[in-house]
C-alpha cells in the first residue's frame, strides 16, 4: 500500500466515524509521521472522489489497514475534553463580565 493509499484509507476511516477528513484528523489517526504535501494531495484526491468511489474504497481496503488505534481514540477524547473545557471557560468569562458590570453599576448608585 502506497503512502497516498494509506492516507486515503485514513480518510475513509474518519468518514466512517461521521467526521470530515482534515489535516489535523489525518495526523491524529496516522500511526506514522506523514509529509504535509502528501496529506494535502491525498486529501484533495479524497475530496474529488464520488460517494460511490469512497464507499468502494472503504470496502476494498478496510481489511488491509486498521488506522484507528487506541492512541487516535485517546487523542479524539482528549480533543473533546479540551473543547468542552474551552466552552466552559468562555461561559465563565461571560459570567464574570456580567457580574463585573453589575458590580460597577451598583457602585455608581
Amino acid at each position: 500500500m502506497s503512502n497516498i493509499d494509506y492516507v486515503l484509507e485514513i480518510c475513509s476511516q474518519i468518514t466512517n466515524h461521521g467526521k470530515t477528513p482534515s489535516m489535523g484528523l489525518i495526523k491524529s489517526y496516522s500511526k506514522e509521521s506523514l509529509p504535509i504535501p502528501m496529506i494535502v494531495a491525498a486529501l484533495n484526491r479524497w475530496k474529488s472522489l464520488s460517494k460511490a468511489e469512497k464507499t468502494e474504497w472503504h470496502t476494498k481496503n478496510s481489511k488491509t489497514l486498521n488506522t484507528a488505534p487506541k492512541q487516535a481514540s485517546i487523542q479524539t477524547s482528549e480533543n473533546q475534553r479540551l473543547f468542552a473545557l474551552e466552552q466552559e471557560v468562555a461561559s465563565l468569562r461571560q459570567d464574570v463580565k456580567a457580574l463585573s458590570s453589575l458590580l460597577k453599576a451598583s457602585n455608581l448608585k
